[in-house]
């Protein structure tokens, strides 16, 4: 814009007669076509204008054609603003009601944890780095202990309330880029842990089964304890070309079935190398 002003002015200097409207263009072009954000195109736009102005004046432009040239670029630049401003929030709004859209696409209604589709796309792609990093996973089934009797004594308002609170602890306990849980049905619930140790994987899903016993939800029905609680199944796993995630999460199950089978509330996990 500066340039242009500059060139406009130095063929008048010279009398050659360039044509003005190739400034406003250039207005145009920095409000619509650079990509600048608003604050930025609004600079340069109106830098140019005072530019221009700068160079007539210097050179002594006659006034009414001055006037009329500045009035012109200065309408460019209102109108440019206005619509550069309308663009930019129109692009905020759609990408946000983008990610408005996905989200409500991928989270449970309920626990605002991933839905089970959801869940299986991040746990595949959780699978293929773990395979090409060779790097060990954690495939996780829990499910809330007795929680059809909850719900028939307590309320079904009761039990979502109690699903929230059990969805919050364990989010809470996957937060890092490649690990991932998710609401897989009802009272069920599963998970990935990436990358860590055996021991420190119990170590978290010790955490998470204590965490919600100690929420204290009273559950007068309960046969493993007096109030909510949670039975755990950890498949433990490197994971090999020749395995799925299916072969994991069926893994998680069995192990999960013993923790049920061993009296519920608790951590039960299964080992498998290849």
């Amino acid at each position: 814009g500066l340039a242009v002003a500059g060139i406009i002015g130095l063929a008048r200097y010279h009398s050659f007669a360039l044509p003005y409207e190739g400034i406003i263009l250039v207005t145009v072009f920095f409000y619509f076509l650079t990509g600048l954000r608003f604050t930025t195109a609004v600079l340069c736009g109106w830098l140019t204008f005072i530019a221009y102005l700068a160079v007539e004046l210097s050179i002594g432009l006659a006034g009414e054609m001055l006037l009329n040239n500045a009035l012109f670029l200065a309408l460019a630049n209102i109108i440019g603003s206005v619509g550069c401003y309308s663009l930019e929030y129109a692009t905020r709004q759609n990408f946000l009601a983008h990610g408005l859209l996905q989200d409500l696409a991928e989270k449970d209604f309920l626990t605002g944890l991933l839905n089970r589709r959801a869940f299986t796309e991040r746990a595949e792609r959780s699978w293929r780095q773990a395979q090409r990093e060779k790097q060990t996973l954690g495939v996780v089934m829990m499910d809330v202990d007795f929680f059809k009797r909850y719900n028939d004594h307590y309320g079904h308002a009761a039990g979502d309330e109690a699903l929230r609170q059990v969805a919050r602890v364990i989010g809470e306990h996957a937060r890092r880029p490649l690990d991932c849980a998710a609401r897989y049905g009802g009272e069920e619930f599963v998970g990935v842990w990436y990358g860590l140790d055996e021991v420190q994987l119990l170590a978290i899903l010790q955490d998470i089964r204590s965490a919600i016993e100690a929420l204290g939800l009273t559950h007068a029905h309960s046969d493993a304890a007096g109030v909510v609680t949670l039975s755990i199944g950890m498949a433990y796993l490197s994971p090999y070309p020749h395995q799925s995630l299916s072969d994991a999460l069926r893994l998680a199950d069995v192990a999960l079935y013993l923790a049920k089978e061993q009296g519920r509330n608790r951590v039960v996990g299964k080992r498998q190398d290849g």
